[in-house]
């Protein structure tokens, strides 16, 4: 049925439609009394929709008697969103009921519930709630001087009961650590925490999945559960809503201003199947539609190796050299800047290239006593670690940001609030000492700490509308404007769903600090497994924090017993395979420079998969103990991250429709044993799933754990001696024994596979197998296609440094395997092409085989 249109259906026999709007598989039913139901693939999951405002303490209900009442008739509109496009819906407008007006509220609201007819893969939707221009008094809000505590409620819903068997996945809390919640179908909705700590929230069942979440303003709105106020409502003898959701203006804010219009989305897939993975994916799609975001060409920070003195790194002036707080500056303690400068030095003799070298931060501090104290007084070099500006370090920096104190000394040219510059001052402001720090040369990148503490830092901040809103955009843009990537730390679900507006906003931290003790190491793998998705989706890199190359490693502050750092390879693989920054805390001459390279070309680019790796949807129904089984798909794409985003490793993953043939997967299968969780992996598990007579040869890459062995290949294997074949028909072992409930500092078990797609012709580009990803699109790109090029061939290039020498493993029709020295040419890319059963290096025009090979030709 189309978008706009009477409903003539089974339903009208419960209530009388106005309207439907359709898509893929939800479907919206309203009545004339603007009550509306959702149903997915025939089912109602969401009901008895109503619309709430709250006003000086009263709340009214479209469903209450003599509460709201609609104020115009109800009616089909049709517009055009200048990100999102055309859309078709229903409207109508609200006020409260005489008896209760004057002493309430001066007026009214329209909602509206759109259809989105423009999304090609996404089926979308959206509740627009807007505040009336009539309703404000001289613009300050849709209530007397004596209104507080404003909130909306659209939509506002009751949630699946059990006959719909639908489960649920949501965040909610700081995301350093454990902030994913889930439930099994059917949900117990008691334990989903929403509120202004709160995300998205996903509902599903076994085959399908949508989300409902912050469309706009994404400080302002939020989802409650009204399931959770049942308890204080009996107390109060009110009546509840219970087991509902409901989306509005959070509740501390005072007042709305004329025109104000807040919006919630609510999105699927258009294609089957949709689970939790394909319906974020997608809900991220439709938030991130017509927004630019620096691309991996632009990031230093993602996209070469940083050094990072973060929380368990081992050059971190303020946490490991107590020396110097005890001699104040005295004997035995060095400033950073010198450290940096011999970090510099030994990185450079052992072949490394470091994008970025990350500065906590004492880099502003006016002494050298470090106080534990991040509020800045001034963002200036350090005195005592950077006497000469941070310049005369020469090397690229990241420089801490956090909040400022009151005492600043920016604070006369600038009105500040809480822990920060106001929002209508923030552009100004950041592009100001931004641009002074910039003008160094050696600003690259920011860690932004604490968004959420800023946001908290004043009731201006929490109870205004756009407050914090512009406060983000102005640091955000000043940030941009430089090219300068921000890394966001300590942040809540709302300040990841607002990055979708900030181009400059790349990389959200998903793990606590990597202190090197049992309790933190046993566990931040599955943070990463539960957070990875949100970032993904809205169009940002997860990261894990400071990474070692070597395990037994000790400082000043650790004794050695304490140390527990067993899972260094493993970090290292989750790192590469978040897409994220790789940044580690070796202690100066510990760095182990042969399991670095094996995350880079030999110019510190990260070869990274063509999107972020994330757990298989199983693991949101039968999610046991430790285990986590993540997927990651790769390809070859082109050489420019800023117009492919294969290249720039944000590979469009939205669609369900087959993938394109070179499309190959990364799985990492970490304490896996029996059961649902570890059963063998289908192809139909992956987002988007490959085509059913798809077929992969799997390379095991990396082994911890006392089963499913097979070797390394080598030039002149047979296929069946070194590779597992993997199908829809056949599906992957991945198990690998559980290791996560052992006591003590215990390494993970895991196993790293590279599943490399087989041709129509019989071919398959392995890649660099001594890489954590062998078929990186920073390694590989598409061979443009030549006049007459027989369709038996296999053509790829190989992107490097000048000079580079990259084995490249292919398996040919034959059931072989052939290694190719490819050399790098001097424009940095080298083109290949495989043909009956032999490979060449060089000029790729029809008659290449007449032509002297620039490469070594094995047969």
């Amino acid at each position: 049925m189309g978008p706009l249109r009477l409903c003539l259906c089974l339903y009208q026999l419960v209530l009388t439609f106005a309207w439907q709007g359709s898509s893929g598989p939800i479907s919206i039913f309203v009545d004339e009394a603007f009550r509306y139901d959702v149903y997915v693939r025939g089912v109602v999951w969401l009901q008895n929709g109503r619309v709430t405002l709250q006003c000086g303490g009263i709340s009214l209900a479209s469903d209450k008697p003599n509460a709201l009442l609609i104020n115009n008739k109800t009616s089909e509109v049709e517009g055009i969103d200048e990100r999102l496009g055309r859309w078709h819906g229903i409207q109508t407008s609200w006020k409260a009921a005489a008896k209760v007006q004057e002493s309430v509220c001066g007026g009214g609201i329209t909602t509206t519930i759109r259809q989105y007819v423009d999304q090609p893969d996404a089926a979308a939707f959206e509740f627009v709630t807007q505040v009336d221009a009539l309703v404000a008094l001289a613009g300050t809000g849709i209530c007397t001087s004596t209104c507080f505590n404003v909130s909306t409620g659209f939509p506002s819903l009751d949630l699946p009961g059990k006959g719909a068997n639908v489960g649920f996945v949501s965040w909610n809390g700081m995301m350093l650590s454990s902030t994913f919640q889930h439930s099994l179908p059917p949900a117990d909705w008691g334990t989903w925490l929403a509120g202004i700590y709160g995300g998205p929230l996903v509902l599903y069942s076994a085959d399908a999945g949508v989300v409902l979440g912050s469309s706009s303003n994404f400080k302002d709105g939020m989802l409650v559960n009204t399931s959770r106020l049942q308890s204080r409502a009996a107390q109060m003898e009110e009546v509840s809503e219970v087991l509902g959701v409901t989306g509005g203006v959070q509740g501390m804010v005072q007042q709305l201003p004329a025109n104000y219009s807040l919006r919630f989305a609510l999105v699927s897939c258009q294609r089957a199947p949709c689970g939790v993975t394909g319906a974020m994916l997608n809900f991220g799609s439709f938030l991130r539609r017509g927004r630019q975001k620096l691309s991996l060409a632009e990031d230093v920070l993602s996209s070469r190796l940083h050094y990072l003195t973060d929380g368990g790194s081992l050059e971190t002036y303020c946490d490991y050299w107590p020396m110097c707080e005890k001699s104040h500056g005295g004997p035995g303690c060095t400033p950073q800047g010198e450290v940096f400068k011999q970090l510099d030095a030994y990185h450079r003799s052992i072949g490394l290239h470091i994008g970025v070298y990350h500065v906590d931060p004492y880099w502003f501090y006016e002494t050298e006593v470090c106080n534990g104290a991040v509020d800045a007084h001034q963002w200036t070099a350090s005195p005592f670690h950077f006497p000469k500006g941070i310049q005369d370090v020469g090397v690229p920096m990241m420089l801490f940001l956090q909040s400022f104190e009151s005492t600043s000394v920016y604070n006369t040219s600038f009105r500040f609030e809480g822990g920060s510059v106001c929002g209508s001052d923030s552009r100004r402001f950041f592009r100001e000492i931004f641009g002074k720090m910039y003008a160094t040369g050696f600003f690259k990148a920011i860690t932004l700490d604490g968004v959420a503490d800023v946001w908290l830092s004043s009731a201006l901040r929490l109870m205004s509308v756009g407050e914090q809103q512009m406060y983000d955009e102005g640091l955000a843009h000043a940030a941009f404007e430089l090219g300068l990537p921000i890394r966001i730390d300590r942040a809540f679900p709302s300040d990841i769903l607002a990055s979708t507006q900030y181009g400059a906003r790349t990389v959200h931290r998903c793990t606590t600090d990597q202190d090197p003790w049992t309790a933190i190491q046993a566990g931040l793998y599955r943070d990463l497994g539960g957070n990875a998705l949100l970032v993904r989706a809205m169009g940002a890199r997860p990261m894990v924090d400071v990474l070692w190359t070597v395990s037994n490693q000790t400082d000043p502050r650790w004794g050695t017993k304490g140390v527990c750092k067993p899972n260094v390879l493993h970090d290292i693989i989750s790192a590469v395979l978040s897409t994220g920054p790789v940044g580690f805390g070796d202690r100066l001459n510990r760095t182990n420079v042969s399991l670095l390279s094996r995350a880079t070309r030999a110019d510190g680019i990260i070869l990274k998969p063509a999107s972020a790796a994330l757990r298989l949807d199983r693991f949101y129904d039968a999610h046991r103990g430790g285990a986590e089984i993540w997927a990651a798909p790769t390809e070859p794409g082109t050489s420019d991250p800023r117009t492919d985003s294969v290249a720039n490793s944000m590979a469009a993953l939205e669609s369900a429709s087959s993938p394109d043939a070179l499309r190959g997967w990364m799985i990492l299968a970490t304490n896996v044993d029996g059961g649902v969780s570890g059963a063998p992996v289908a192809t139909s598990e992956l987002w988007p799933p490959p085509a059913e007579d798809a077929q992969f040869l799997v390379a095991q890459l990396e082994h911890r754990s006392p089963s499913q062995l097979r070797p390394p290949c080598s030039n002149g294997s047979l296929v069946a001696d070194c590779l597992f074949r993997w199908s829809f028909k056949s599906p992957l072992p991945v198990a690998t024994g559980d290791t996560s409930f052992l006591p003590g500092c215990v390494s993970h078990n895991f196993t790293l596979l590279s599943a490399a797609p087989v041709l129509a012709n019989g071919w398959a580009l392995l890649g660099d197998l001594r890489q954590f990803v062998p078929v990186s699109p920073q390694r590989f790109a598409r061979e443009v296609a030549v006049a007459g090029e027989d369709p038996g061939d296999l053509s790829f290039r190989v992107l490097g440094v000048p000079g580079e020498v990259v084995p490249v493993s292919v398996a040919t029709p034959a059931q072989s395997i052939l290694v190719l020295d490819v050399h790098v040419g001097q424009d940095g890319t080298a083109s290949v092409r495989c043909r009956n059963l032999r490979c060449v290096q060089g000029d790729l025009r029809p008659s290449f085989f007449e032509l002297t090979l620039q490469g070594t030709l094995y047969t």
